[in-house]
C-alpha cells in the first residue's frame, strides 16, 4: 500500500511478533487515499487511519516519567527529568549487580 509513492505501512515480523503502523508522518488531506499496489485500487486513507488530535515526531526525548519499585517495597521521588541511559545502572545498583563500565555510573536515582 502507497501514499504518495510511499510506503504507507511499516511491518516488521520477529519471530512470530508482527508489529504493523502507519509510515505516513506528515498531515493528509481531508480526501487523501492510498493505492493497493496489487490491483491499483484506492482506499480512503481515514478508512484505515484517524489522525491523533496533535502531531507527534516519533522521537522521544531522553527524559519521562518512571516508576520503579525496589525489592523492599520502598520509593524516592526524584521531581527532576532522569535521563534514559541512568535507568539501567540504577536497575542493576537496586538488584545488587556490578555496572559495567560502558554505561554511565552518574545518575539522579538512588
Amino acid at each position: 500500500m502507497r501514499y504518495s509513492d510511499d510506503a504507507a505501512l511499516r511491518i516488521q515480523r520477529h519471530g512470530t511478533d508482527l508489529m504493523c503502523g502507519c509510515q505516513v508522518w506528515e498531515q493528509v488531506e481531508p480526501d487523501a487515499v492510498l493505492q493497493v499496489e496489487e490491483d491499483g485500487r484506492t482506499i480512503p486513507f481515514d478508512e484505515l487511519f484517524y489522525q491523533v488530535d496533535i502531531v507527534k515526531s516519533g522521537m522521544h526525548p531522553p527524559d519521562g516519567m518512571l516508576w520503579l519499585r525496589s525489592p523492599q517495597r520502598t520509593h524516592i521521588e526524584h521531581p527532576e527529568k532522569v535521563g534514559l541511559a541512568s535507568i539501567a545502572p540504577a536497575i542493576l545498583r537496586m538488584y545488587g549487580l556490578p555496572v559495567p563500565d560502558h554505561m554511565n555510573r552518574e545518575t539522579t536515582l538512588a
